[in-house]
């Protein structure tokens, strides 16, 4: 009863209780992911801070191939298939991205479009980081982003087994 009359006659405390709630969710979601959370907790701050939780309904489109995302998204729940076509003009279902997984991490490192369609699965959750913060945070960290780097590699030569495999 004194916490509902307290933000009656005082509102701004509840908008600091949401905003602070809202930072420690964004900051939940960067700890999530293994290569964010190794960032100092200055740089992890400053990501929650400029970031937005974006929620999508089942079925819908997250990005098309080709689009250039101003956001590097970051997997709080649900699930993104991914569409992609090879030089064949082939097109590949890849194995989806999953809470903690992210999207567009190296579009929005080399400022490149991305190369494949997205489509959640189900309600999904997904923190974008601006892209010019991403890459800001990124520059100052070397390791950090050297990891992430080795972290893709490791996902293209998966994905090319995956297209390989499920040519047949």
């Amino acid at each position: 009863k004194r916490v509902l009359q307290c933000l009656l006659k005082f509102p701004e405390v509840g908008d600091y209780l949401r905003q602070e709630s809202k930072f420690r969710k964004h900051l939940t979601a960067i700890n999530g992911n293994e290569t964010l959370a190794r960032l100092p907790d200055e740089a992890k701050a400053d990501l929650a801070i400029h970031s937005e939780t974006v929620y999508y309904p089942p079925f819908a489109v997250v990005s098309r191939s080709d689009n250039e995302l101003k956001w590097m998204g970051l997997m709080v729940s649900g699930l993104v298939r991914i569409w992609a076509e090879d030089k064949l003009g082939q097109s590949h279902i890849l194995e989806p991205i999953k809470p903690g997984g992210t999207i567009a991490d190296i579009a929005a490192l080399e400022e490149e479009t991305i190369m494949a369609d997205m489509i959640t699965v189900n309600d999904t959750a997904i923190l974008q980081i601006p892209a010019e913060k991403f890459r800001t945070v990124m520059e100052k960290n070397p390791t950090v982003k050297n990891r992430l780097l080795e972290s893709h590699a490791r996902r293209i030569s998966t994905t090319m087994v995956y297209i390989q495999n499920n040519r047949s």
